[in-house]
């Protein structure tokens, strides 16, 4: 959510039209949203007030009337809150297996089995180590290896898997994002976190990246999107690599599974954290 106490913002809430979340990310993206919060079949994105307006509005319309037409869309406006006093309210810190996830603004100390804290601040991007979805991808990066490690972060969010993956081990991390406020977000994180030689923060899709193997992949996504890139992680993972994939439902996962094994991996472990699903594959021998 925005952390602007003086403007206004818009909530645009799209239901019915779950296939299109990765092309309704990029349309709203370029009509000026920075948030963005595909949950199962509902999205949500937030735009500040004084950059919205009816034109856009019909340009969305138009877009859900051309490719979505069962679709519902729904626009509120938020009055101007001081979402950070809000957050910080609210926040404690998370430990969540060797990880220990903390805001700037406290000094909370790790306890004596965890790496270094994850000083995560999220304005208004996804991932905080609070929502199910990553906390489950931390969960299952527990068990792996990270020891020089080439990571790939496929919609990075605040940067908290990037950095986690530093934190175990990691020679180096790509992280990629359509979302210039995630972007700027993770720069910001990664800087704080003293982790920026490590990675490389990248805006654009992953077909932007050029091709190189990785060890590991971490997709704290959606499930229509971690269907679509199923065929670049495969070609991006190395014989034996490692792809963690987050932001399914539990029904989402006879998909998820029959696509992963159409595409040359095996499910390693699964976690669930009611309605969310997370799944741990790994790639195997061509």
């Amino acid at each position: 959510m925005p952390d602007n106490a003086a403007t206004p913002t818009v909530e645009v809430t799209i239901t019915g039209a779950g296939a299109h979340h990765e092309a309704l990310t990029a349309l709203l993206n370029e009509h000026g949203a920075h948030g963005f919060y595909p949950e199962g079949n509902t999205f949500r994105a937030y735009v500040a007030a004084p950059v919205w307006g009816e034109a856009k509005a019909d340009a969305v319309r138009e877009w859900l009337d051309a490719q979505a037409p069962t679709a519902a869309l729904h626009i509120d406006t938020i009055p101007a809150r001081n979402w950070n006093a809000e957050w910080e309210a609210s926040v404690e810190p998370q430990h969540i297996g060797p990880f220990f996830v903390r805001p700037s603004w406290s000094d909370a100390a790790p306890p004596p089995n965890a790496y270094p804290p994850l000083v995560i601040d999220p304005k208004m991007s996804f991932g905080t180590g609070y929502h199910a979805t990553t906390r489950l991808v931390l969960e299952l990066m527990a068990d792996l290896s990270f020891d020089d490690a080439r990571v790939l972060d496929v919609g990075t969010g605040t940067g908290i898997l990037a950095i986690a993956a530093c934190r175990a081990g990691a020679a180096r991390v790509d992280a990629i994002d359509i979302d210039t406020w995630a972007v700027e977000n993770t720069r910001e994180n990664i800087a704080q976190n003293d982790v920026a030689e490590r990675v490389q923060v990248h805006h654009g899709t992953l077909a932007d990246l050029p091709l190189a193997s990785a060890d590991i992949v971490l997709a704290n996504i959606h499930r229509a999107v971690l269907i679509d890139l199923m065929p670049q992680f495969a070609e991006r993972l190395r014989e034996g690599g490692h792809c963690i994939c987050s932001g399914c439902l539990l029904d989402d996962a006879p998909a998820m599974r029959a696509a992963a094994r159409e595409h040359g991996f095996a499910v390693t472990n699964e976690r669930s954290s009611l309605p969310w699903w997370a799944v741990h594959l790994t790639r195997a021998a061509a």
